[in-house]
């Protein structure tokens, strides 16, 4: 089986039979007994947005990370439960959709082939695939940026 998609927090939530990201995350917040509050999206403290093994994620300061989707980009860690905005949903911060059409069209140019079996997840394929490359990118930062103009 061939995977031509990068795998997001909507997939995931879809893949768990869940109606929205919220309702996945809310779900999953009672089952780690986290209190999280569903609709207030705290932007003092964002995460990035980042592709990791085919996956859309974000990363907690603590370690954790979790699925992210640009249609909802909210973040809620089930490592900490957001402790370091009480429980609140992050804000996620994501490129352009330019930028993002771009960076998936390059990463899906990897080819991966997962063997399929019945009723195994996507996402889970994704992270069993093989492959001689990964599918990961990440922002520059400043530095690299930097020293990437001064190169040209």
């Amino acid at each position: 089986m061939k995977l031509e998609k990068i795998i997001d927090a909507k997939d995931k939530a879809r893949e768990e039979n869940y109606n929205s990201i919220r309702e996945r995350i809310e779900q999953l917040a009672i089952a780690h007994n986290y209190r999280v509050a569903i609709t207030s999206v705290d932007k003092s403290c964002p995460v990035l947005a980042v592709v990791n093994y085919g996956r859309w994620i974000a990363q907690c300061e603590c370690g954790g990370a979790e699925y992210v989707a640009l249609s909802d980009p909210v973040f809620f860690c089930c490592s900490c439960g957001n402790a370091s905005v009480d429980g609140k949903l992050r804000m996620v911060i994501f490129p352009s959709i330019e930028e993002i059409q771009q960076i998936e069209a390059e990463i899906l140019k990897v080819e991966i082939d997962a063997e399929q079996k019945i009723g195994f997840p996507l996402s889970q394929l994704v992270l069993t695939a093989k492959s001689e490359k990964l599918r990961n990118w990440e922002p520059k930062s400043k530095d690299e940026e930097v020293i990437e103009t001064e190169k040209k």
